[in-house]
């Protein structure tokens, strides 16, 4: 259900609160202005207090239509959301487009404040900033949080729709018709062409989907491919339906994001959504022509994306239904930028929560001058999955298994890496930030490693890297290691051609000694048909421990196998050994635009 809410008070990116429903089945949020802060449960006011906004960073959303830049959580983007469409475009204002913008990058709207008798000021609250408004009842009101997750980031919106189909008896549908030339012209401007002010975008998101679920149509390859030859993060919503991922998210070259559901203000965001589309995914081979059903963990990670309070475009254009919505409200949109939807739930929102994640990552990055490879979507990708929290019920299919060698003859193996559903887990951006600023960034196989860090590196076919951890490792540490790398396709023309799907596996292994030679293994994710394997287990011994990057052959290759570049990121420190860079505070917000406010 999505009801309008006039701005007399509302806040930007945050839960709608706890539904109540009374005797006569009515339903309201009574506590919709006090609840669940979201930039505060993934981590990201860590990075704010660290300045870290995604100055530095540049997103695109693609999707249907544009992001309608009037209303106040984009009223200093006015002017600034670069627009980007192919002449068949529609290139009309959207509803949806404006949710998900507002996720990725919603700002503090301006309001009144009461800076001295008589004097009333237009003010714009930064990010923690305190002071009391003012209700209805005289009750002081701290107000502390507007923003979406990267509120500083440029922003592009694309639209790829030619039209909208219309169902007479929906208000919103959300069905459109695209072609090749304008879902081509949208991603490759943004990607590939220095379009945004000057920049190409470092991460693209878009929140919509077809029904394709082995990654093998046009549109999903073609993504696919861009990504690859551009090194870019490209965040994909999973899909609302319970049962697999959808194109273009069940491509390869991308993180597809499932949601969290709201659950409650006591505990927020632990389960997966019931609506969340899951795995396990078909797998279809160029080569052969044969599809294999049920064998990928399409889902990477899965973040927040139930029961939002977001910003509201309800003009006539885009997905609004010009033949019914009868309601004046509806239209208030073409005139004031001051209504939200609350409760608004779907995995499009839970994409750009993670594509403004790594935009923020991407900003501290640049901010620290950690090169390229920091920048790389591979890279982005492996370090956000590897510093993921676990969710309620996670499973990636990791078991026992007798082996030759190993520590007392067993070995932790998964085949899966993934939880169906929840992927590596969930969002967790402070560890996030941790894990890719500290430890061993950009290590170089071979060489002694700290116990967190990531790899940018290539791999030859039919060979091996190692990564030696210089640190001791105590008995029952928690060990996490994720390795991914792109399925390469090569572009041609509007289209995507298939050239390599290495397939790689990943060992940890138990050293002898410091530097020694690796006697035992301990644990190993070897899927066939995925480009992600993740390890998450207690380590079973005191000592030193090594990771292991290993090509084992190639799904399919139509030509000569080449060398594969490939990302990796482990985290494996004991309890206690690393401090928080800055810590978090829980922010709550509460906003009367048109009303006296006192700053403190």
């Amino acid at each position: 259900m999505a009801v309008l809410l006039a701005a007399s008070s509302a806040w930007a990116i945050t839960s709608s609160g706890d539904p109540v429903t009374d005797s006569e089945g009515s339903t309201s949020w009574p506590n919709l202005f006090a609840d669940v802060d979201i930039n505060a449960v993934i981590g990201a006011n860590t990075l704010y207090k660290l300045g870290y906004y995604g100055t530095r960073s540049v997103i695109a959303n693609v999707e249907a239509g544009f992001i309608w830049g009037q209303h106040d959580v984009f009223a200093d983007r006015t002017t600034t959301i670069t627009q980007i469409k192919d002449p068949v475009a529609a290139g009309q204002y959207d509803f949806h487009a404006t949710l998900v913008g507002h996720v990725l990058a919603g700002e503090a709207p301006y309001i009144n404040v009461q800076w001295g008798p008589g004097v009333i000021l237009t003010y714009k609250p930064s990010y923690g900033d305190h002071f009391t408004l003012q209700n209805e009842a005289n009750t002081p009101l701290d107000a502390t949080l507007w923003y979406g997750i990267a509120p500083k980031a440029k922003l592009a919106s694309a639209s790829i729709a030619t039209n909208w189909v219309y169902d007479s008896e929906i208000e919103y549908g959300g069905e459109f018709d695209i072609s090749p030339q304008t879902v081509y012209t949208a991603y490759q401007t943004a990607m590939a062409t220095n379009s945004i002010g000057g920049r190409k975008a470092d991460v693209i998101n878009s929140s919509w989907g077809g029904e394709n679920p082995a990654g093998d149509d046009s549109v999903t390859r073609l993504i696919d491919a861009l990504a690859y030859a551009n090194r870019t993060t490209v965040c994909l919503a999973a899909g609302n339906d319970p049962t697999q991922a959808i194109a273009p998210a069940s491509g390869y070259n991308s993180i597809t994001v499932g949601a969290l559901a709201y659950g409650s203000a006591a505990r927020p965001y632990a389960a997966v959504a019931d609506f969340s589309a899951r795995g396990p995914n078909d797998y279809y081979d160029p080569k052969s022509g044969t599809t294999v059903p049920g064998v990928r963990a399409a889902v990477d990670l899965v973040a927040p994306g139930d029961n939002f309070t977001l910003a509201c475009y309800g003009g006539l254009t885009g997905g609004h239904n010009p033949t019914i919505g009868t309601d004046p409200t509806f239209y208030m949109g073409q005139q004031s930028g001051s209504y939200y939807f609350i409760a608004v739930s779907g995995t499009s929102l839970a994409s750009p929560v993670v594509a403004g994640a790594a935009a923020l990552l991407i900003d501290a990055g640049r901010a620290r001058q950690m090169g390229p490879d920091a920048a790389d979507g591979r890279v982005i990708k492996a370090v956000l999955m590897n510093s993921a929290g676990l969710v309620d019920g996670w499973d990636n299919g990791q078991h026992a298994v007798s082996r030759p060698i190993g520590l007392g003859g067993t070995v932790i193996s998964t085949t899966q890496g993934l939880d169906y559903a929840a992927g590596a887990g969930r969002l967790a951006l402070a560890k996030a930030l941790r894990q890719y600023i500290n430890g061993s960034p950009g290590a170089a196989p071979g060489v002694s490693l700290n116990d967190i860090g990531w790899s940018y590196a290539t791999l030859q076919p039919i060979a091996s890297n190692d990564y030696a951890i210089a640190d001791f490792i105590a008995a029952g540490t928690p060990f996490t290691a994720t390795l991914d790398w792109f399925v390469d396709l090569a572009l041609n023309g509007m289209e995507a051609d298939d050239v390599q799907f290495a397939n790689m596996d990943l060992e940890i292994w138990k050293l002898a000694g410091p530097g020694g030679t690796p006697d035992a293994l301990v644990a190993e994710s070897v899927g066939v048909y995925n480009n992600v394997e993740h390890l998450r287990f207690d380590t079973p011994a005191d000592g030193y421990y090594m990771l292991r990057v290993k090509w084992v052959g190639e799904n399919y290759d139509l030509g000569p196998a080449v060398a594969e570049p490939y990302a990796l990121a482990w985290y494996a420190p004991e309890p206690g050994t690393l401090c928080l860079l800055a810590a978090g505070w829980l922010l709550a917000a509460a906003w009367g635009r048109r009303r006296a406010a006192t700053k403190s």
